[in-house]
């Protein structure tokens, strides 16, 4: 495998076999994806799943295929909880265990993550962390990320009452996300990166806005930066790759490529 990372985040499948669905696993056979040893999930790769439930290794049965293929080959995978799949860890955990996979490689993260890659430093997070403003959304957050929360989605919630109530969150944050000006949006999370490069981040790498950023932030007053975003994978029909501290968008309806510098 070469000296590589793919990510990709924001693809939204809604059910087995939609085009969300079909794109998730273009990614994860692309040849790109496969010859990279390190493989970044950032977060609302399934527009809901909620808690451990069998359904969801039922219905996604091919995706943790995939995914256990990959553990096989070496790959580390990180996946990072978005604000569509919540607590969803233990359903990777009883896959793997299911199928005989070891899940060494699997890590999970419910918080921004930092790394060094080439000499640099990478933040890599789904993105509702770093966002500001928004506080009605960070209210929502605040509710939904308390330990009772938590219990009740991985032990008490069925899969039909979380479909039904969690459901209709779903389907209203995609309706408010119509409602939003991505030129704004997009300078929101400019602003958010620029201040969490202040910690000393080269790359700051994050999903979430939905909007599409290739940012590179050249300044001798203030830090130095790249902050990169696939944006709505299903709009974008794109991942982010880095090859040897270089980094491009790749096209998932073929293996062409674009990229920046």
């Amino acid at each position: 495998m070469s000296d590589a990372i793919s990510i990709i985040s924001d693809v939204h499948v809604k059910e087995s076999g939609d085009d969300a669905y079909l794109l998730m696993m273009d990614f994860l056979k692309h040849p790109k994806v496969q010859s990279s040893p390190k493989i970044y999930l950032l977060g609302d790769i399934f527009d809901l799943m909620v808690g451990c439930h069998k359904e969801y290794l039922e219905n996604y049965k091919d995706y943790f295929c995939l995914l256990g293929e990959l553990l096989k080959k070496g790959h580390e995978i990180h996946y990072f909880q978005g604000n569509h799949d919540i607590y969803v860890e233990q359903n990777y955990r009883d896959y793997f265990r299911q199928n005989h996979i070891k899940d060494l490689l699997f890590v999970y993260h419910d918080k921004p993550f930092v790394t060094k890659m080439w000499g640099k430093t990478f933040l890599f997070a789904h993105g509702d962390e770093i966002e500001i403003g928004n506080w009605i959304y960070k209210i929502y957050k605040a509710i939904i990320s308390t330990s009772v929360i938590k219990f009740m989605a991985e032990n008490i919630l069925s899969y039909q009452f979380i479909h039904g109530i969690f459901g209709r969150v779903s389907k209203s944050s995609r309706e408010n996300n119509l409602k939003y000006d991505p030129k704004i949006i997009g300078e929101s999370f400019r602003l958010a990166a620029k201040k969490q490069a202040l910690n000393g981040y080269d790359y700051i790498i994050c999903g979430h806005s939905h909007v599409k950023e290739d940012y590179i932030h050249r300044s001798s007053e203030s830090s130095n930066f790249t902050y990169l975003n696939n944006g709505y994978a299903l709009d974008s029909k794109t991942f982010i790759h880095f090859e040897d501290g270089r980094y491009s968008f790749v096209k998932l309806s073929d293996d062409d490529s674009n990229p920046f510098f």
